[in-house]
């Protein structure tokens, strides 16, 4: 199973967040990549709790979340750039 994921920076909170469409978990920290490695160690707990029990795999974020992911690939494949925004996380977990 591939995990979209993103990060952005909050102005509001002066922190990264990071953000999981396929579980709408998100986590926050002072640099990116530190939000980042949150995310994938909650995605993994969250993953490991949720074993047996499909409903709680297919918990999606919020449609807002969704626009702003593919605008941000969309923009990424337009300019011939990576966007270090978007990242995805593997898992070996059912969906």
């Amino acid at each position: 199973m591939k995990i979209r994921c993103m990060t952005e920076y909050d102005k509001d909170v002066k922190q990264w967040v990071a953000l999981s469409l396929e579980f709408g978990l998100g986590a926050q920290a002072d640099t990116e990549i530190e939000a980042k490695q949150r995310l994938m160690a909650q995605i993994d707990d969250y993953i490991e709790e949720a074993k047996g029990d499909d409903y709680w795999l297919n918990r999606k974020a919020p449609f807002e979340s969704y626009v702003l992911y593919y605008w941000l690939a969309f923009k990424s494949l337009w300019t011939n750039k990576d966007h270090s925004a978007i990242f995805s996380q593997s898992t070996n977990a059912h969906a």
